[in-house]
Protein backbone atom coordinates (compact mmCIF):
# COMPACT_ATOMS: atom_id res chain seq x y z
CA UNK A 1 0.00 0.00 0.00
CA UNK A 2 1.45 3.00 -0.82
CA UNK A 3 0.84 5.26 2.76
CA UNK A 4 1.72 8.84 0.89
CA UNK A 5 -1.96 8.75 -0.44
CA UNK A 6 -3.75 10.65 2.26
CA UNK A 7 -6.07 12.88 0.96
CA UNK A 8 -7.97 12.32 -2.54
CA UNK A 9 -10.04 15.25 -4.16
CA UNK A 10 -12.39 14.87 -7.11
CA UNK A 11 -13.21 18.14 -8.59
CA UNK A 12 -15.36 18.98 -12.65
CA UNK A 13 -14.84 21.62 -14.81
CA UNK A 14 -18.63 21.27 -15.38
CA UNK A 15 -21.91 20.08 -13.43
CA UNK A 16 -23.74 16.41 -15.03
CA UNK A 17 -19.99 14.81 -15.22
CA UNK A 18 -20.77 12.29 -12.36
CA UNK A 19 -18.57 13.82 -10.32
CA UNK A 20 -19.88 13.31 -6.95
CA UNK A 21 -20.96 10.01 -7.59
CA UNK A 22 -17.23 9.06 -8.05
CA UNK A 23 -15.92 10.55 -4.81
CA UNK A 24 -18.87 9.39 -3.11
CA UNK A 25 -18.38 5.68 -4.23
CA UNK A 26 -14.46 5.98 -3.79
CA UNK A 27 -14.76 6.82 -0.32
CA UNK A 28 -17.50 4.37 0.82
CA UNK A 29 -15.40 1.67 -0.91
CA UNK A 30 -12.18 2.64 0.56
CA UNK A 31 -14.29 2.72 4.38
CA UNK A 32 -14.94 -0.99 3.15
CA UNK A 33 -11.63 -1.86 2.39
CA UNK A 34 -11.21 -1.07 6.54
CA UNK A 35 -9.67 2.85 5.72
CA UNK A 36 -10.84 4.75 8.01
CA UNK A 37 -12.16 7.15 5.59
CA UNK A 38 -14.07 11.02 5.85
CA UNK A 39 -15.68 12.05 2.75
CA UNK A 40 -15.56 16.29 2.65
CA UNK A 41 -18.35 17.85 0.61
CA UNK A 42 -16.30 21.25 -0.24
CA UNK A 43 -19.17 22.67 -2.17
CA UNK A 44 -19.76 24.48 0.31
CA UNK A 45 -23.28 25.71 -1.71
CA UNK A 46 -24.46 23.62 -3.04
CA UNK A 47 -23.16 19.88 -1.95
CA UNK A 48 -25.03 16.82 -2.08
CA UNK A 49 -22.95 14.67 -0.39
CA UNK A 50 -25.63 13.66 2.64
CA UNK A 51 -28.15 12.84 -0.06
CA UNK A 52 -25.98 10.67 -1.93
CA UNK A 53 -25.82 8.87 1.17
CA UNK A 54 -29.25 9.41 2.58
CA UNK A 55 -27.98 11.34 5.60
CA UNK A 56 -29.81 14.14 7.33
CA UNK A 57 -26.78 16.17 9.06
CA UNK A 58 -27.36 18.13 12.24
CA UNK A 59 -24.28 19.53 12.22
CA UNK A 60 -22.00 20.22 9.03
CA UNK A 61 -19.25 22.70 7.70
CA UNK A 62 -21.45 25.90 8.54
CA UNK A 63 -21.42 24.98 12.30
CA UNK A 64 -17.73 24.30 13.06
CA UNK A 65 -16.41 27.55 10.95
CA UNK A 66 -19.04 29.27 12.87
CA UNK A 67 -17.30 28.03 16.02
CA UNK A 68 -13.78 28.75 14.48
CA UNK A 69 -13.93 24.58 15.64
CA UNK A 70 -11.40 23.08 13.20
CA UNK A 71 -9.04 21.24 15.91
CA UNK A 72 -12.33 19.70 16.76
CA UNK A 73 -13.69 19.03 12.97
CA UNK A 74 -14.01 15.13 13.20
CA UNK A 75 -16.94 15.87 16.09
CA UNK A 76 -18.81 17.28 13.19
CA UNK A 77 -18.56 14.12 10.78
CA UNK A 78 -21.44 12.15 10.71
CA UNK A 79 -21.16 8.11 10.56
CA UNK A 80 -22.72 6.42 7.43
CA UNK A 81 -23.66 2.76 7.68
CA UNK A 82 -20.78 1.68 5.63
CA UNK A 83 -18.17 2.91 7.85
CA UNK A 84 -17.76 5.81 6.24
CA UNK A 85 -17.82 9.23 8.06
CA UNK A 86 -18.95 12.48 6.06
CA UNK A 87 -18.54 16.29 6.32
CA UNK A 88 -21.33 17.54 5.08
CA UNK A 89 -21.72 20.83 2.85
CA UNK A 90 -24.03 23.86 4.90
CA UNK A 91 -27.90 23.11 4.29
CA UNK A 92 -27.87 26.31 2.47
CA UNK A 93 -25.88 28.35 -0.21
CA UNK A 94 -26.32 31.03 1.86
CA UNK A 95 -24.20 29.85 4.49
CA UNK A 96 -21.19 28.78 2.21
CA UNK A 97 -19.31 32.41 2.84
CA UNK A 98 -18.96 31.74 6.22
CA UNK A 99 -15.90 29.03 5.22
CA UNK A 100 -13.22 30.40 4.54
CA UNK A 101 -9.86 28.88 2.63
CA UNK A 102 -7.74 28.83 5.49
CA UNK A 103 -10.61 27.60 8.21
CA UNK A 104 -10.97 24.71 5.29
CA UNK A 105 -7.43 24.07 4.93
CA UNK A 106 -6.54 23.91 8.74
CA UNK A 107 -9.61 21.60 8.94
CA UNK A 108 -8.36 18.95 6.44
CA UNK A 109 -5.07 19.41 8.46
CA UNK A 110 -6.86 18.65 11.11
CA UNK A 111 -8.65 15.60 9.63
CA UNK A 112 -5.30 13.96 9.13
CA UNK A 113 -5.02 12.75 12.82
CA UNK A 114 -8.03 10.71 13.22
CA UNK A 115 -8.62 9.41 9.75
CA UNK A 116 -6.50 7.36 7.41
CA UNK A 117 -7.88 8.52 4.00
CA UNK A 118 -9.74 12.16 3.41
CA UNK A 119 -11.73 12.44 0.57
CA UNK A 120 -12.79 15.49 -0.73
CA UNK A 121 -15.52 16.22 -3.43
CA UNK A 122 -14.57 19.54 -4.36
CA UNK A 123 -17.29 20.68 -6.77
CA UNK A 124 -17.93 22.32 -9.99
CA UNK A 125 -15.70 24.95 -11.05
CA UNK A 126 -12.89 26.99 -9.26
CA UNK A 127 -14.20 28.14 -5.85
CA UNK A 128 -12.86 29.45 -2.52
CA UNK A 129 -12.69 25.51 -1.46
CA UNK A 130 -11.79 23.72 -4.73
CA UNK A 131 -8.22 25.36 -4.50
CA UNK A 132 -7.00 24.11 -1.41
CA UNK A 133 -8.54 21.10 -1.69
CA UNK A 134 -6.52 20.21 -4.97
CA UNK A 135 -3.33 22.20 -3.52
CA UNK A 136 -4.26 19.75 -0.11
CA UNK A 137 -4.82 16.59 -2.20
CA UNK A 138 -2.10 14.21 -2.84
CA UNK A 139 -4.18 12.93 -5.47
CA UNK A 140 -6.71 15.19 -7.54
CA UNK A 141 -9.88 13.82 -10.09
CA UNK A 142 -10.84 15.91 -12.98
CA UNK A 143 -13.65 13.98 -13.81
CA UNK A 144 -15.63 14.85 -17.27
CA UNK A 145 -18.06 13.77 -19.77
CA UNK A 146 -18.76 13.69 -23.20
CA UNK A 147 -19.52 17.13 -25.08
CA UNK A 148 -17.83 20.03 -26.47
CA UNK A 149 -18.58 22.62 -24.08
CA UNK A 150 -17.83 20.27 -21.15
CA UNK A 151 -14.10 19.08 -23.33
CA UNK A 152 -13.55 22.57 -23.16
CA UNK A 153 -13.89 23.73 -19.93
CA UNK A 154 -12.11 20.39 -18.87
CA UNK A 155 -9.04 21.35 -20.92
CA UNK A 156 -9.21 24.96 -19.21
CA UNK A 157 -9.14 23.29 -15.88
CA UNK A 158 -6.33 20.63 -16.27
CA UNK A 159 -4.51 23.70 -17.80
CA UNK A 160 -5.37 25.30 -14.55
CA UNK A 161 -4.02 22.68 -12.83
CA UNK A 162 -0.34 22.87 -14.69
CA UNK A 163 -0.27 26.39 -14.22
CA UNK A 164 -0.45 26.17 -10.71
CA UNK A 165 1.75 22.99 -10.48
CA UNK A 166 -0.33 20.55 -9.46
CA UNK A 167 -0.81 18.65 -12.94
CA UNK A 168 1.51 15.92 -11.82
CA UNK A 169 -1.07 14.71 -9.32
CA UNK A 170 -3.98 14.74 -11.85
CA UNK A 171 -5.69 12.04 -13.60
CA UNK A 172 -8.24 12.06 -15.91
CA UNK A 173 -12.05 10.42 -15.59
CA UNK A 174 -14.10 9.85 -18.11
CA UNK A 175 -17.19 7.54 -18.53
CA UNK A 176 -17.54 5.46 -21.48
CA UNK A 177 -21.10 5.65 -23.56
CA UNK A 178 -23.77 3.62 -25.22
CA UNK A 179 -24.28 5.81 -27.50
CA UNK A 180 -21.70 6.93 -30.25
CA UNK A 181 -19.92 10.08 -28.55
CA UNK A 182 -17.87 12.71 -30.50
CA UNK A 183 -14.99 12.49 -28.32
CA UNK A 184 -14.47 9.63 -26.89
CA UNK A 185 -12.09 8.85 -23.55
CA UNK A 186 -9.22 8.48 -24.90
CA UNK A 187 -9.54 11.54 -26.94
CA UNK A 188 -10.28 13.52 -24.02
CA UNK A 189 -6.79 12.95 -22.23
CA UNK A 190 -5.00 13.47 -25.27
CA UNK A 191 -7.60 16.86 -25.79
CA UNK A 192 -6.55 17.67 -22.01
CA UNK A 193 -3.16 16.48 -21.95
CA UNK A 194 -3.85 14.38 -19.25
CA UNK A 195 -0.93 12.11 -18.06
CA UNK A 196 -3.28 9.42 -16.64
CA UNK A 197 -7.07 8.42 -17.78
CA UNK A 198 -9.48 6.39 -15.58
CA UNK A 199 -12.14 5.71 -17.62
CA UNK A 200 -15.10 4.37 -15.92
CA UNK A 201 -18.01 1.81 -17.67
CA UNK A 202 -21.26 3.26 -18.25
CA UNK A 203 -23.59 2.76 -15.80
CA UNK A 204 -26.70 5.35 -16.05
CA UNK A 205 -28.99 3.51 -14.55
CA UNK A 206 -27.03 2.26 -11.39
CA UNK A 207 -26.07 5.52 -10.76
CA UNK A 208 -29.43 7.33 -11.13
CA UNK A 209 -31.07 4.38 -8.85
CA UNK A 210 -28.05 5.33 -6.59
CA UNK A 211 -29.28 9.52 -6.31
CA UNK A 212 -32.97 8.04 -5.68
CA UNK A 213 -32.12 5.43 -3.06
CA UNK A 214 -28.83 7.40 -1.12
CA UNK A 215 -27.23 3.73 -1.68
CA UNK A 216 -24.18 3.99 -3.33
CA UNK A 217 -23.33 1.99 -6.49
CA UNK A 218 -20.57 0.25 -4.61
CA UNK A 219 -23.08 -1.21 -2.40
CA UNK A 220 -26.33 -1.43 -4.48
CA UNK A 221 -24.05 -3.27 -7.13
CA UNK A 222 -21.38 -4.51 -5.87
CA UNK A 223 -20.39 -6.93 -8.70
CA UNK A 224 -20.93 -4.47 -11.36
CA UNK A 225 -18.32 -3.00 -14.06
CA UNK A 226 -18.65 0.51 -12.31
CA UNK A 227 -18.23 -0.89 -9.11
CA UNK A 228 -14.97 -3.21 -10.64
CA UNK A 229 -13.99 -0.21 -11.91
CA UNK A 230 -13.61 1.74 -8.42
CA UNK A 231 -11.95 -0.64 -6.90
CA UNK A 232 -9.36 -1.25 -9.79
CA UNK A 233 -8.38 2.73 -9.33
CA UNK A 234 -8.09 2.10 -5.66
CA UNK A 235 -5.87 -1.03 -6.18
CA UNK A 236 -4.04 1.52 -8.59
CA UNK A 237 -3.59 3.94 -5.45
CA UNK A 238 -2.88 2.18 -2.44
CA UNK A 239 -1.15 -1.36 -3.44
CA UNK A 240 2.61 -1.61 -3.71
CA UNK A 241 3.81 -1.23 -7.54
CA UNK A 242 7.19 -3.36 -8.24
CA UNK A 243 10.36 -1.46 -10.14
CA UNK A 244 10.68 -2.34 -13.66
CA UNK A 245 13.83 -2.79 -15.12
CA UNK A 246 15.00 0.15 -17.38
CA UNK A 247 14.57 -1.65 -20.63
CA UNK A 248 10.62 -3.01 -20.13
CA UNK A 249 10.13 0.41 -18.57
CA UNK A 250 11.23 1.98 -22.09
CA UNK A 251 8.69 -0.73 -23.73
CA UNK A 252 5.95 -0.18 -21.66
CA UNK A 253 6.19 3.76 -22.04
CA UNK A 254 6.30 2.91 -25.97
CA UNK A 255 3.27 0.26 -25.74
CA UNK A 256 1.15 2.84 -23.93
CA UNK A 257 1.89 5.51 -26.36
CA UNK A 258 1.35 3.39 -29.11
CA UNK A 259 -1.69 2.20 -27.79
CA UNK A 260 -3.22 6.37 -27.93
CA UNK A 261 -1.54 6.61 -31.17
CA UNK A 262 -5.46 6.43 -32.91
CA UNK A 263 -6.94 8.66 -30.69
CA UNK A 264 -4.00 11.32 -31.07
CA UNK A 265 -4.51 11.23 -34.45
CA UNK A 266 -8.30 11.62 -34.43
CA UNK A 267 -7.71 14.52 -31.67
CA UNK A 268 -5.73 16.73 -33.94
CA UNK A 269 -8.58 18.30 -35.35
CA UNK A 270 -9.69 19.34 -31.72
CA UNK A 271 -6.00 20.57 -30.78
CA UNK A 272 -7.76 24.34 -30.99
CA UNK A 273 -10.87 23.85 -28.43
Amino acid sequence: MDETIRVIAAGSAAGGTGQTSFAVNIAVELAKSGKKTVLVDADAAFGDGALFLHLQPHLTLKEAAERQDSSRIADYCLKHESGLFLLAAPVRPEFAELITADFFADAIDSLRQTFDVIVIDAGTGLHALSLPSFELADQIYAVTAPGLARMKNTKLFVDTMEALELKEKLALVSVEQKRKAFVKPAEAAVICAAERLVVLPNAADELAESMETGVPVVVSHPRGAYAGAIRSEIRHLFEPKPALPEKLRKWTKWKEMKRHEPARKAAVKESDI
